[in-house]
């Protein structure tokens, strides 16, 4: 990873590794060209549901969901106290 605001995705057709940046939730994947919806991947995973089926607000949310599964604890925000 060349910066702290760039995270590796692995392409789930092809497995390319891909640096995109932390909150990217499409991208093209430069391996096989396949443009990737990582909310709706994990949408369908965690819901069983069709991403294209969704309200723009369940959308929203669903997003909002997304972001905050990995990212909720970065530890170079943390004080530690000795």
């Amino acid at each position: 990873m060349s910066s702290r605001n760039e995270i590796t995705e692995t392409c789930p057709i092809c497995e390319t590794e891909v640096i995109v940046t932390e909150r990217t939730w499409f991208y093209t994947c430069t391996g096989c060209g396949s443009g990737i919806n990582l909310i709706g991947i994990w949408w369908k995973e965690q819901s069983g549901k069709d991403w294209i089926g969704l309200s723009e607000n369940e959308k929203k949310k669903a997003g909002d969901e997304f972001y905050q599964r990995s990212h909720s604890k970065k530890w170079e925000d943390v004080v530690l106290e000795i």
